[in-house]
C-alpha cells in the first residue's frame, strides 16, 4: 500500500456473457498503470451472478495477483452452498472476503426472507468464513440506520457484535460504489 497516498480501489460487476469477460479482463489489463490496492467483484441482487462472480473473483486473482475481496451474501444461498463457496475462493487462493447479509430481491427496505437451511443475520457467514482461519473478513454497515434496526444503536451493536465474532475490516456500501 502506498505511504501518504489514497487507497485506490475498483469494484466490478460479473459480466453475462463471454464476450463481456474478455471485455472486463481487456479493462483490467489497463489497471497496471494504476496499481490498484484491491479490487472487488460484486454479488448482484438477490444473490443472481453468484456463479459467475466465483468464476471471476478467482480468474481476476489468478490473473493479475491483485488483492481480490470476494463479496459473499447470505441471499438465496443454504449454509452447505456458503460452505462450499468459501471453499472455493480459499482454493483459489482469494484471501479476502466481505461478508454481507445482502439485499433482499426487491431492495433493501423489503422485508427480509432467510433462505431455508440458509443464515438469517451476516454475523452468521461472518462466523462460518472465520472458522476457515484464512479469510480476512469486512462487513458492511449502512451509512444511516440499518431499514430492519429500531435506530441507531442497534446498528452500532451489530457492527460491534460482527468485529467480536471474526470481522477484522468494515466499509461502507458508499465506498464500494462509483
Amino acid at each position: 500500500m502506498r505511504v501518504n497516498n489514497p487507497t485506490i480501489s475498483f469494484e466490478f460487476f460479473p459480466p453475462k456473457t463471454p464476450e463481456g469477460e474478455a471485455s472486463l479482463f481487456e479493462a483490467i489489463r489497463k489497471l497496471d498503470v494504476v496499481s490498484p490496492d484491491f479490487v472487488s467483484v460484486t454479488y448482484g441482487a438477490g444473490g443472481s451472478t453468484r456463479e459467475r462472480t466465483i468464476k471471476v473473483t478467482c480468474d481476476i486473482y489468478r490473473e493479475t495477483g491483485y488483492r481480490t475481496i470476494a463479496h459473499l451474501t447470505c441471499v438465496g444461498s443454504t449454509k452447505d452452498e456458503v460452505q462450499t463457496v468459501l471453499q472455493q475462493f480459499q482454493d483459489a487462493g482469494i484471501t479476502d472476503i466481505l461478508a454481507l447479509r445482502g439485499d433482499p430481491a426487491d431492495g433493501p427496505t423489503a422485508p427480509w426472507v432467510t433462505t431455508s437451511g440458509g443464515f438469517a443475520h451476516a454475523d452468521e457467514l461472518v462466523e462460518m468464513a472465520n472458522s476457515f482461519g484464512t479469510f480476512t473478513i469486512g462487513v458492511a454497515a449502512f451509512p444511516d440506520i440499518h431499514p430492519s434496526a429500531s435506530g441507531f444503536d442497534e446498528g452500532i451493536d451489530v457492527l460491534l457484535q460482527k468485529g467480536r465474532i471474526g470481522s477484522n475490516f468494515r466499509c461502507d456500501p458508499i465506498c464500494l460504489s462509483a
